[in-house]
């Protein structure tokens, strides 16, 4: 589909019902900044180079933006009395059920999220110290709220890896 139909500020809309068969655009060689956005995701941006006669594949997986709490729509997961009240719950625990406790939030909130916590330093699970998570690292590609890891009130060190470099972090207040 060549790019005809750009508005007054260079932009153009493509609707694509689903949004699951590839769609296909013609522009001029040179940089673009593409948006790929729809209503309760993240919209993607992106920088991208096009040379002449060349093609470039652009795959974009929407994530569904993190979950507010009811009755509380307009704060952000991790300031409502709802939220506070599970992390003084989790804070209870021993560190190997908060971290447990942790990555189903974590979960719930990102829906693509494996769940799965590594040491900050490549080992096989979060660093423990003396009954105290104190170091992770988590895959952050489909993590857009952090929110949840505010319950580990020992941790200091956080690795957020991306290893397709898609992660679009929301919440690390």
């Amino acid at each position: 589909m060549p790019c005809d139909d750009l508005d007054e500020e260079g932009k153009v809309e493509i609707s694509e019902p689903g949004g699951l068969k590839p769609i296909s655009i013609s522009v001029v060689p040179g940089k673009h900044r593409i948006r790929v956005e729809k209503d309760g995701f993240v919209a993607i941006t992106d920088n991208i180079e096009i040379e002449s006669g060349g093609t470039l594949d652009i795959k974009a997986r929407l994530v569904p933006k993190a979950k507010q709490f009811a009755g509380q729509p307009n704060k952000p997961s991790w300031d409502t009395s709802a939220f506070q009240h599970w992390m003084k719950d989790v804070q209870t625990l021993p560190a190997e059920k908060q971290v447990d406790a942790v990555a189903k939030k974590l979960v719930e909130l990102n829906p693509g999220f494996d769940g799965k916590f590594t040491s900050d330093g490549g080992g096989s699970g979060p660093r423990i110290e003396n009954g105290v998570v104190t170091g992770l690292s988590l895959n952050c590609d489909e993590v857009t709220d952090l929110s949840p890891l505010r319950a580990f009130a020992g941790l200091k060190r956080l690795a957020c890896r991306t290893p397709r470099r898609s992660s679009i972090v929301r919440s690390v207040e």
